[in-house]
């Protein structure tokens, strides 16, 4: 290591145990995606406690570099032989060692990943020790952010899926912790966030898939058609529900069709999406959308026109009513149409005037909307499409959070009821479709 710092350009340090360790093996082509071509070196060293950190800091590990960011996730190995104190202290003397040797380098300071399969004494220990740290954070030279959730389950447990052993990363559990961290990296770094999965153009609209890690190479890939595919959404906002989608075999796909609300221009740019991810991409016939606000009018518009090719719709406080967002006099000028003639004709483009199709097919739908939101309101959209869909004899299962607005509550993004609803759907309808 040593050695390495002192005959190459190094921009970027990874400071840790053998967690960090194994981007060498498990995760070593998720290092060579985000930070080989960022001049990364690797510093963890399977074992390792943070006393054994803090001397090596002092023995030439950082000795002659001056890297733009030094990425930290230690104590892990002390959790059984030290108090959340003592870790804590003891991390906070890393990041101030760090800082002491290089001022001019900033710092992400991970939350020490919990292990064990199910909740232990020693998870609390680190938990401990993660707050005492997280405090030393100024949001100037030192950051922190804790990605465990992306890795604990509602009911404690950790997955092998992304744990192999309860406590080392798999390849995928090291995607999902790249792609977790990586807006805040390139922030510091000071260059652009490497994209997740691949961007492709359709008739000119930039559009993306995030293939999940393993696929079968004999069946259609069950997916979920994500809206609004816009400048910064998908966002961070989503990455825990992507990571549960991508740990259950489901791709994740989406189309930039700009503000265009359900109008027929942006309904073709969907057809065409669906072909081309559909006939050249291996995609199932039937996709599961997702809409985030407006994009539950984007997603909605063009599923009760091919309820054929929807397995299911899931929504965020979903715009299901063209008229109560954006309303009729914003939206016209996506028709082409002036106000009066959107109005004149807003049973023809509605969604929620337009449910029966996918109430005949059977299709389900959900949504997770507050009882507060102001700018879409529940009872106009949700509310109204639940009341409607019923009566069509469809079935739709809405929770409302009291309380919540419009806003960016982890409950709307990190529900496990929704997570729970897509993948169920999407592999449901995979599976039928294997057995035709």
């Amino acid at each position: 290591m040593n050695q390495q710092a002192r005959e190459r350009k190094i921009d970027l340090i990874y400071v840790g145990d053998s967690i960090v360790e194994h981007y060498e093996h498990q995760g070593k082509e998720v290092w060579a995606q985000y930070y080989a071509g960022r001049n990364a070196l690797n510093l963890g060293i399977g074992g390792d406690r943070t006393e054994h950190v803090l001397w090596r800091l002092d023995h030439g590990n950082i000795d002659g570099i001056t890297p733009k960011l030094a990425i930290v996730m230690i104590g892990q190995n002390n959790g059984g032989k030290n108090t959340g104190e003592e870790i804590g202290a003891g991390v906070i003397a890393i990041v101030q060692k760090i800082r002491a040797k290089l001022p001019n380098t900033k710092i992400l300071l991970l939350g020490i990943f919990q292990r064990r399969e199910k909740p232990t004494p020693e998870r609390a220990v680190l938990a401990q020790a993660n707050e005492i740290a997280s405090k030393l954070a100024d949001d100037k030279m030192i950051f922190y952010m804790d990605i465990n959730r992306i890795y604990v389950q509602m009911d404690g447990s950790i997955p092998r899926s992304l744990m192999y052993d309860f406590e080392h990363p798999t390849p995928l559990g090291h995607r999902i912790w790249a792609e977790a961290i990586e807006t805040k990296v390139a922030e510091l770094m000071g260059d652009k966030p490497i994209a997740r999965g691949e961007k492709f153009f359709v008739q000119g609209h930039a559009a993306f898939v995030i293939l999940p890690p393993i696929k079968s190479a004999n069946s259609p890939i069950p997916w979920v058609w994500y809206a609004p595919t816009l400048p910064g959404l998908p966002g961070n906002e989503e990455q825990w529900m992507f990571a549960k989608f991508s740990q259950a075999g489901i791709a994740i796909a989406g189309i930039d069709v700009g503000e265009s609300y359900g109008s027929p221009d942006g309904r073709a740019l969907y057809s065409a999406f669906y072909d081309e991810v559909t006939q050249h991409r291996g995609f199932a016939a039937k996709a599961v959308m997702l809409g985030r606000s407006r994009g539950g009018l984007m997603t909605l518009a063009w599923a009760v026109e091919n309820a054929n090719k929807v397995a299911a719709f899931a929504g965020i406080y979903p715009v299901c009513n063209l008229a109560s967002y954006p309303g009729v006099t914003h939206a016209a000028g996506a028709y082409h149409l002036t106000a009066e003639q959107l109005s004149a004709q807003l049973t023809e483009h509605n969604p929620i005037d337009r449910l029966s199709a996918l109430a005949k097919a059977g299709v389900p739908l959900f949504a997770i909307h507050g009882d507060s939101d102001q700018t879409v309101p529940l009872a106009a959209n949700s509310g109204e499409m639940r009341k409607r869909y019923e009566a069509l004899g469809g079935k739709m299962q809405l929770i409302i959070p009291p309380g919540h607005g419009h806003d960016m509550w982890e409950g709307f993004f990190q529900s496990q009821e929704l997570v729970d609803f897509v993948v169920a759907q999407a592999q449901r309808t995979n599976a039928t479709a294997e057995v035709k």
